[in-house]
């Protein structure tokens, strides 16, 4: 019996455990499982950091820098990156509505000063430096313009005139054309992104169709024109980006070896030592921090981190990582069935789609389907605006589902006879069903 007798000191302190959990719950606003996939993936990318910087380590070391600092620096771009996920999943989603359009067009301007003024780094003007930090304002631009396409499709019922099409697609496509010389894979990009967005959202398909069939056209013109004239030079980096395509093109779907890939010390480098890396592993790998071809293995910490991952963690680990990003794409889904609101079910489908379909194309690049593309892997990859700029997509994702949730809580709550609950916009859930109305499934 006197295991089952709860005393009077654990009977007050049953209050204190629930305020301590309701804290917790505060803290952490938004979906539990969105939070739980960021965390993991923040502590993934800890690990896997940690073994793929050892190159910049030495080289920081012999120029007489801290052996950790990279290190160091990447686990204080996580904790801002908490941080700010933490603040944005706090703010009402209202407010990201308001200032949508004004935030796209601020990237517009940066891409134009970019070109402009920006840093030139590995034959392209990508980056630019504001108050100390070197940012790349094609990074930002993904979250302007998913949230941006969101609320275009929100603001008109009407989503099917061309009216929203030309209203959604000008400020989309005045970014990609300012990206797309300089940075062509994440133009490209973007451009999928959006389509597949704007189709979800209820845009007309017939003029999405029209679109692709003419961003088409312009391809193939560019193609013939390079065809004809291989002598003219090219604008930004479109040179390396037709080269890349033309490498992958030709030796695709054939054994990476010395006869195919016969330049291994200069343009196939990062392939083959790519590929080796996964040749190198088995199903559970050779273990944290034991990988032989981080050492040689160009951007291990950044566009070739999947192959550390493969090469360390093994088969499990790399299709373990593959999970997480679909398990978030599909939470970002069932959030999204759940709202009434057009803003916030598109947007949380576009943030799904981008992170997703990012991770998707990196690991596609790390095993040699696709092209190099420069694309990162998403909140594992050491990176400095990119990493802040991803977590920007977490934070949208909390708030709009933080906003779900309470929603859907109030609405059950009055439905039981519960009053005094906070005020909510009921626009954001559909509505709410008894279980004793519900119709019985056959």
């Amino acid at each position: 019996m006197e295991d089952i007798i709860t005393t009077g000191e654990e009977i007050e302190s049953i209050p204190q455990r629930r305020s301590l959990l309701g804290r917790a719950r505060g803290f952490f606003a938004g979906d539990t499982v969105i939070w739980l996939i960021l965390i993991a993936l923040m502590l993934g990318s800890i690990v896997v950091v940690f073994s793929a910087v050892s190159q910049e380590a030495f080289r920081a070391e012999a120029r007489g820098g801290l052996f950790y600092g990279e290190f160091l620096k990447h686990l204080l771009l996580i904790l801002v990156s908490f941080i700010i996920v933490s603040v944005m999943s706090r703010i009402s989603s209202k407010f990201y509505q308001q200032f949508s359009f004004t935030f796209i067009l601020l990237c517009i301007g940066l891409l134009v000063y970019t070109l402009v003024a920006g840093a030139e780094l590995n034959e392209g003007k990508r980056w630019i430096s504001l108050f100390g930090f070197t940012i790349q304002p094609s990074e930002i631009s993904k979250v302007a313009v998913v949230n941006y396409v969101a609320f275009s499709l929100w603001k008109d019922e009407g989503r099917t005139s061309l009216n929203t099409f030309i209203r959604t697609w000008w400020p989309v496509g005045a970014v990609i054309l300012l990206i797309v010389f300089e940075n062509i894979s994440t133009a490209a990009f973007i451009f999928l992104i959006t389509v597949v967005t704007t189709i979800i959202g209820g845009i007309n398909k017939k003029y999405t169709g029209y679109l692709i069939l003419a961003a088409m056209a312009a391809g193939l013109v560019l193609v013939m024109f390079k065809l004809f004239t291989p002598d003219a030079e090219g604008v930004g980096r479109s040179e390396t980006g037709h080269n890349r395509i033309m490498r992958f093109v030709t030796k695709m779907f054939k054994p990476v070896n010395e006869e195919t890939y016969d330049d291994i010390m200069g343009m196939d480098y990062q392939v083959v030592m790519a590929q080796k890396a996964i040749a190198n592993s088995n199903l559970i790998g050779k273990g944290a921090g034991r990988g032989e071809l981080r050492q040689w293995l160009p951007a291990a910490y950044s566009d070739y981190i999947y192959n550390v991952v493969v090469e360390e963690y093994g088969l499990a680990g790399s299709v373990i990582l593959l999970f997480t990003y679909i398990i978030f794409f599909w939470r970002c889904g069932k959030l999204a069935n759940q709202s009434r609101s057009n803003y916030k079910s598109t947007l949380l489908y576009g943030i799904g789609l981008t992170i997703t379909g990012q991770a998707v194309m990196n690991m596609m690049v790390a095993t040699n389907l696709l092209p190099v593309t420069g694309q990162t892997l998403p909140f594992i990859s050491k990176g400095g605006s990119s990493y802040i700029f991803m977590s920007m997509f977490f934070g949208l994702a909390l708030s709009v589902s933080r906003e779900i949730q309470a929603s859907r809580r109030r609405q059950e709550a009055e439905a039981s006879g519960i009053e005094g609950m906070p005020e909510v916009d009921m626009e954001e859930i559909p509505d709410y069903v008894p279980a004793a109305e519900a119709t019985p499934r056959p």
